[in-house]
């Protein structure tokens, strides 16, 4: 939450000093590494998740694995992104450069997690998210150059990357140069990557689905358009980054423990229907108030984009439970076939929407991909656990509808500031009062997670 915060902060900083164009060259950067990244790796690091805390410290095949595959893309992306730069725009260039330390850095956190090692995890986050703010503060501030926000953010995945590989290097008692990976682990790594796959097949999807808006508003419109659609999205890292987090820390604790009754998940459903719709609400209200006071009236859309992205976030949640499951039962072809399903509807779908509408239909393409996303996951669910399914649906379904009321509460645009906020309050109080969640099961998983327990 602190580094969502910090990001929140800095954004509002940058949207200041930078031009709309400049914004987007930021995000057109950010998403050459990212969807590159994920390209090669999705599913890999849930896979880490499973495997990884069943090794032994003399059985470390899936450690060695992670290592490897480090070293060769830290090495192998700067030397391509190097050669490719005469040909390309140095945001592409560098966008290339830094998929490597991308790679190495997010899948470093699932590591941490699966081996339960809160300390390195947190000091990971932090670290990014510090020197990120940091830099990109400092650099903005003597030089105001747009590049600023692209050196702080390479920088940030970089040093980390060097960290962590030094980290595990000392760690691994024979070096994995010393032995070939590939052929003395073969049974290891097939089981290993026979479970990546669908995963990989789902992440990929997805990946395609949420980062061809990137590339739809630059070609269709212009990096101004693109960088008033980042704005938008920088403003939901405060709910995105926790939820991303708080997923982490859920997964590792049902796969370890291998128990996902439907005592637990209701659980977690209670925790993340509370949880994040309250967040999701607070900056949806605040968030004109955030405009306002920092003068960024040139961003005065972004409100309207922020409640365009976050109309279907309940279901968003949901989903997100429900992804937790289908690894833990060992059903990870339910994500491919549910996010393989939503990406063929969406990707034409979202090019429609984007070529019509522009930015506010880049934005409702995403509130559309929840909707079906869910939808397509409880049908696939209902395979697996009928029960699981069910109670997601009920669910999910009432806390919508509840969401709903509260986004739009109160409903005269003249109302008090008090009279805003005060839609918060009324969501926890409503799903109290439904029985959505039992606010002493939310604390007991919010303490387990805090200690980094086993669920």
């Amino acid at each position: 939450m602190i580094s969502s915060i910090l990001s929140f902060i800095v954004t509002m900083y940058m949207a200041g000093v930078i031009e709309k164009s400049q914004m987007g060259k930021y995000a057109l950067y950010c998403a050459v590494y990212y969807m590159s990244g994920t390209f090669l790796t999705a599913g890999v690091d849930r896979s880490f998740l499973k495997f990884i805390s069943n090794e032994t410290s003399e059985n470390q095949y899936i450690t060695k694995l992670f290592l490897f595959v480090s070293i060769i893309c830290l090495i192998v992306f700067a030397i391509l992104g190097f050669l490719l730069s005469p040909f390309c725009s140095i945001e592409i260039w560098m966008g290339i450069v830094s998929i490597g330390p991308f790679i190495c850095t997010h899948n470093a956190s699932y590591v941490f997690r699966a081996k339960l090692e809160k300390k390195y995890e947190i000091i990971l986050f932090m670290s990014i998210s510090l020197i990120n703010s940091a830099l990109t503060f400092w650099l903005l501030h003597y030089y105001k150059n747009e590049m600023s926000p692209i050196v702080a953010d390479f920088i940030s995945l970089l040093v980390p990357s060097f960290v962590i590989v030094y980290i595990f290097i000392q760690r691994i008692e024979k070096p994995i140069w010393g032995e070939n990976i590939l052929i003395n682990n073969r049974k290891d790594l097939i089981d290993f990557f026979s479970f990546s796959k669908p995963l990989w097949l789902a992440g990929l999807a997805f990946t395609i689905n949420s980062q061809q808006t990137t590339f739809l508003l630059k070609f269709f419109l212009s990096y101004q358009s693109l960088g008033d659609y980042y704005f938008a999205k920088r403003m939901l890292s405060l709910v995105g980054k926790p939820l991303d987090i708080l997923s982490k820390v859920l997964l590792a604790g049902f796969v370890i423990k291998k128990n996902v009754s439907i005592n637990n998940y209701q659980k977690a459903l209670s925790l993340y229907l509370l949880l994040f719709p309250c967040i999701a609400l607070f900056v949806l209200k605040f968030l004109p108030l955030a405009l306002e006071i920092s003068g960024l009236e040139k961003y005065s859309s972004s409100s309207f984009y922020v409640s365009l992205f976050l109309f279907t976030f309940p279901l968003a949640c949901t989903q997100a439970v429900m992804g937790i499951v289908n690894i833990v039962l060992n059903a990870p072809k339910t994500s491919q076939d549910s996010y393989v399903f939503t990406s063929i509807v969406m990707i034409p779908g979202g090019f429609v929407l984007i070529y019509y509408f522009g930015v506010a239909g880049a934005a409702c393409a995403i509130s559309f991909y929840s909707l079906i996303l869910f939808a397509a996951n409880v049908f696939f669910l209902m395979k697996i656990s009928k029960e699981h399914a069910i109670l997601s649906l009920k669910r999910g379904v009432l806390v919508q509808f509840l969401f709903s009321f509260c986004m739009f509460f109160p409903f005269n645009n003249t109302s008090s500031l008090f009279m805003s906020f005060l839609s918060v309050p009324i969501y926890f109080l409503l799903g109290h009062m439904f029985k959505i969640w039992n606010l002493n099961d939310c604390l007991e998983l919010i303490k387990i997670t805090i200690q980094r327990k086993k669920i």
